[in-house]
């Protein structure tokens, strides 16, 4: 497949999303949020703020997958005991039982997408993706700006 950056990247993550939901789809958890689950196993603690920005997704969007994390039993919300509005997010029994099976799957799948890279192949093309992702985010960050310019 030849193609734009954008659509090998958009090509390579739905391939990859749909090996993870292919290979978790025993566990009860709703396709497209296993990777919330995953971030929280490796993050506990983390606010849901913590959560949505280390998965660069809105909030709105992160609180859903929050909620319904929540209400399969593998993630619980505990007050932070000092400020009463931040709730931090940890695994259940439940989550801890899966947690490493989940862990695993993400870790073959990165195993299998970097067959045949060298470590130089690896670290520039890990390099190369951080560029294109920081050119948008600076791109957001203009049109972000000249919107507010606008009003």
């Amino acid at each position: 497949m030849k193609g734009s950056i954008g659509q090998l990247a958009s090509a390579v993550h739905h391939r990859a999303q749909r090996i993870t939901n292919e290979k978790l789809s025993h566990i009860n958890i709703n396709k497209g949020l296993h990777y919330f689950f995953y971030v929280i196993s490796l993050n506990e603690g983390f606010s849901q703020d913590d959560l949505s920005k280390r998965v660069d997704i809105n909030k709105p969007t992160t609180a859903k997958a929050v909620k319904h994390l929540i209400s399969k039993g593998y993630i619980k919300r505990v007050k932070n005991r000092f400020d009463s509005t931040v709730e931090h997010l940890y695994l259940t029994k439940a989550g801890k039982d899966i947690a490493e099976m989940v862990q695993g799957v993400y870790h073959e799948n990165r195993e299998i997408a970097k067959q045949g890279l060298s470590d130089d192949e690896e670290k520039q093309l890990t390099h190369l993706l951080q560029k294109v992702l920081d050119n948008l985010l600076d791109e957001h960050g203009k049109l972000f700006s000249d919107e507010l310019l606008d009003e």
